[in-house]
C-alpha cells in the first residue's frame, strides 16, 4: 500500500507532515499501545500501529469499497494491548492474526489486515466421523 499526497510547495508539504506528526502519535512499549489520534484516516492509523508492532499491514478487499478505508478516527488511549485494541477500537473489517508457539505457549501478532466483511456469514463447524 502506498499512501501519499501531492503538494504545490515544499513548505506546504512540511506543514502537512508536521500536522500529521502531531495528530498521529502511536507508541508501543512492553506489549501496550498508547494512541493520540485526531481526525486521521483509519488506514494511516493501522499502518502506524503495525509499524510500531513490527508486523505487516495489508488491505485485502476485492473492490476497495469498504467504509473502513475512508473512515476518519479520533482516539486518545493508553495502556491497551494489541488484542484489546483490535476487538474494542477497530471496526469489524479489521483483522489481527496471531502466531502461537505451542511448545513455549507464547503468542505474537503475525499481521494486521482490512478484509472483506461477510455480514451474513454463518459459523460453520466441520466434524469428521
Amino acid at each position: 500500500m502506498i499512501v501519499g499526497m501531492l503538494y504545490e510547495t515544499e513548505e506546504e508539504e512540511k506543514a502537512a507532515l508536521e500536522k500529521k506528526k502531531n495528530d498521529l502519535q502511536v507508541t508501543y512499549n512492553s506489549g501496550l499501545f498508547s494512541l493520540k489520534v485526531y481526525k486521521q484516516f483509519l488506514t494511516d492509523v493501522l499502518q502506524e500501529v503495525a509499524d510500531q508492532a513490527h508486523v505487516p499491514f495489508a488491505i485485502l478487499t476485492a473492490n476497495g469499497s469498504q467504509k473502513e478505508i475512508d473512515q476518519l478516527v479520533t482516539w486518545n488511549m493508553s495502556g491497551v494491548n494489541f488484542e484489546e485494541l483490535t476487538n474494542t477500537w477497530f471496526p469489524n473489517g479489521v483483522r489481527l492474526y496471531w502466531r502461537t508457539d505451542l511448545a513455549s505457549d507464547v503468542s505474537k501478532p503475525l499481521r494486521l489486515t482490512i478484509e472483506d466483511r461477510e455480514e451474513d456469514a454463518q459459523a460453520v463447524q466441520t466434524v469428521t466421523p
